[in-house]
């Protein structure tokens, strides 16, 4: 990655985590492999949504249709960066600018960047930037029962567990069920002080 790709940071943490700083940037056509890589990853698998293969053709295409919208972004998608490597995709999903409101989904790919703030304050930056910068009123995010790291970053960020689907999704030949959790504008600027 040259030094210039490394300028174009689009949110960044004030504060050191884990000794460096983290940073969001809007996701690329060269990033296509890397989370090819991390959606594919088994253990990645078992903790969020897709089910089949994702081809790198396809990761291409999915990052081809969320960086060039026409019109208004239904999706914002940027990459986790920890001291300028790349560590995890983080995002705005389904925006609804009329009601205010959307989803996030976060994914540390680098297992070994997990546990370490990195998540949490990628969260929070986000979090900001849709309350503070684009007016939502409502965040949600949808947690698989068996991901312990994402229901202790939903905690640790503020968000309310707002009600349970049993049994919703099928992992490893096992039912999950699926958490849902919520975020509003007065919780999060009540957070603010």
């Amino acid at each position: 990655m040259s030094t210039q790709e490394l300028k174009v940071v689009f949110l960044q943490s004030k504060k050191s985590v884990n000794n460096g700083l983290v940073s969001l940037r809007p996701i690329s056509d060269r990033d296509a492999l890397r989370c090819c890589t991390w959606v594919n990853d088994p253990e990645n698998r078992s903790l969020i949504a897709p089910v089949f293969p994702v081809s790198e053709d396809q990761e291409h295409e999915w990052i081809k249709q969320i960086t060039n919208p026409s019109g208004m972004p239904r999706n914002i998608v940027l990459g986790v960066y920890h001291n300028n490597h790349h560590v995890g995709m983080i995002g705005l999903h389904d925006i609804d600018y009329i009601h205010r409101h959307a989803e996030t989904g976060l994914l540390i790919g680098e297992k070994t960047m997990r546990q370490k703030g990195i998540g949490s304050t990628a969260k929070q930056l986000l979090i900001d930037y849709a309350f503070g910068e684009l007016g939502m009123q409502n965040l949600h995010t949808r947690v698989h029962d068996n991901n312990t790291g994402s229901k202790k970053l939903q905690d640790k960020c503020g968000w309310r567990h707002v009600g349970t689907y049993s049994n919703f999704y099928l992992k490893g030949g096992n039912w999950v069920d699926l958490l849902l959790y919520q975020l509003t504008y007065q919780e999060w600027h009540a957070q603010k002080g």
